[in-house]
């Protein structure tokens, strides 16, 4: 390995070359302002050192709660720990320690701290242990190394430390699939012997920490799998198939089916598991169609669905067949060529019957796109009347 000293140097370049956002400059320049510490530490500093763009700026200060709600007042979940959210990718944390995990979640207690130091040494990863305030960085021991190796360690005891918080081990899967990172080997025996703590996790934040996993390339996947997670979703999945999915879609639906399938999932079995997850409305229908459905399969039928559906769903549809391997025309949602105000011209009525219409016509020009024309619809509108 490269010599420390040039190991540290390297890194230390890579920090000091951020380009701090006007918007976050302002959030740095009023905490200092007001006589706070601020430093930037977490995925700025970790996006920075490995070479991915920074979207999202998490800050620590020792200026007092009090202070940061009264200039930014948004609610944050995170609040009753001390942090506020200025915007949608800017947090401010207060420094702390954090003692007793008893619901193994939480922090039965925390107390705030002026000591950068010794708030690096309660986070979970030593590559999220360090800390950069515009001209010095603080980190723990073990970041320099880590970060040069490209490796995952907890910070202090790995057991200690996972058990304080169960969603670090997920949030280790969903680093190194996203990084492509290795672990250290006390940290690794740890977590996949802790995998079924997660359990202590509410199913709204491992739904959420899973959808993340499933953003990194689809060949990691097996990560998952391989650190024993699939108790975190409550599948009985133990193998995994790495060469069925080479180029998943990049919607959410598509990916949950893709790794379902990836893991030897059944129909009924994602069935059951979507009644009892909190899943976006509409992904459940979905979610049965595609895995019932024949596969590769034809993507006409796909695509038919495309054409009924809402944009979003259109675009799974159509993603989903690309994925399988299958050469696909457009398939976005055909636009009616007449509106609610034309249909309820001619039938002489409002309201829901006029949605009704909408959607007869509508699953009409899905399956015969070349029937979209005034005329014809009009015709078709007075076949519907006629079985009305």
């Amino acid at each position: 390995m490269k010599d420390l000293v040039r190991v540290k140097h390297e890194i230390l370049t890579q920090i000091n070359r951020i380009q701090i956002p006007p918007d976050v400059q302002a959030v740095l320049d009023r905490i200092r302002g007001a006589g706070g510490a601020a430093f930037l530490v977490g995925g700025a500093i970790r996006n920075a050192v490995w070479g991915y763009p920074v979207t999202e700026w998490d800050i620590v200060t020792n200026l007092a709660f009090d202070t940061l709600t009264r200039w930014y007042g948004t609610r944050h979940p995170g609040a009753r720990f001390g942090t506020v959210r200025v915007s949608a990718d800017v947090e401010i944390t207060v420094m702390r320690e954090e003692h007793g995990y008893r619901d193994h979640r939480h922090p039965d207690a925390v107390r705030v701290v002026s000591d950068i130091e010794r708030d690096l040494r309660r986070r979970d990863f030593t590559v999220n242990a360090v800390a950069f305030d515009g001209v010095r960085v603080v980190a723990v021991p073990e970041s320099w190394t880590d970060f040069h190796q490209r490796r995952l360690r907890a910070v202090g005891e790995p057991t200690t430390r996972f058990r304080e918080d169960p969603l670090r081990l997920l949030r280790l899967a969903r680093f190194r699939a996203h990084y492509g990172l290795t672990v250290e080997t006390a940290t690794w025996q740890s977590a996949t012997r802790l995998a079924a703590e997660t359990r202590w996790v509410s199913r709204e934040r491992r739904l959420a920490e899973w959808l993340k996993f499933l953003q990194a390339p689809p060949d990691r996947w097996f990560m998952w799998v391989e650190q024993g997670l699939c108790q975190a979703l409550e599948w009985p999945c133990e193998t995994f198939d790495k060469g069925f999915w080479q180029d998943a879609p990049e919607t959410e639906a598509a990916r949950i089916v893709a790794f379902a399938r990836s893991v030897g999932l059944k129909p009924a079995a994602l069935a059951a598991w979507a009644e009892q997850w909190p899943l976006k409305r509409g992904w459940r229908t979905v979610l049965y169609r595609a895995l019932q459905a024949p596969w590769p399969g034809d993507p006409a039928e796909w695509v038919t669905w495309a054409r009924r559906s809402d944009p979003r769903m259109a675009r799974f549809w159509c993603d989903l067949a690309r994925a399988a391997g299958q050469t696909v025309p457009d398939c976005r949602p055909l636009r009616l060529a007449v509106d609610g105000n034309w249909v309820a011209l001619r039938i002489g009525d409002t309201g829901s019957r006029v949605g009704a219409a909408l959607r007869y016509l509508q699953d009409l020009i899905a399956e015969h796109p070349d029937w979209n024309q005034p005329t014809r619809l009009e015709a078709l509108l007075e076949e519907w009347q006629a079985r009305e």
